[in-house]
């Protein structure tokens, strides 16, 4: 069954959670929403000095505001707050197998 909710709080790093996105992103109804937490850990100083060798999380919300921008139909609207992003599904079709938020379909 399609899912309504998913919450990621899990690694923080660029690579790892874009990787989640793409796995459960399309897994979503049209409508459900997948948030991610704790995104702007830049801002924080020593949380920055302790990642310094790291992409931020900023770089997804990048890649998702190209993705809503490229009007694919895949992002229907993104919430930006401190310390979360909330991503809701759009109505497009999305091939689970080979979902990249990078790639702009079509």
């Amino acid at each position: 069954q399609p899912l309504d909710l998913v919450v990621d709080d899990c690694s923080h790093m660029y690579e790892a959670t874009r990787e989640s996105f793409n796995e459960l992103f399309p897994r979503l109804r049209p409508g459900g929403l997948y948030v991610i937490e704790d995104w702007d850990w830049i801002r924080v100083e020593k949380v920055a000095e302790m990642w310094a060798d790291r992409i931020p999380l900023t770089r997804l919300a990048e890649d998702l505001v190209r993705a809503l921008a490229s009007s694919s139909g895949r992002i229907s609207e993104i919430v930006v707050e401190p310390e979360l992003l909330r991503v809701r599904r759009g109505d497009a079709s999305i091939d689970p197998g080979g979902f990249d938020l990078t790639k702009v379909p079509g």
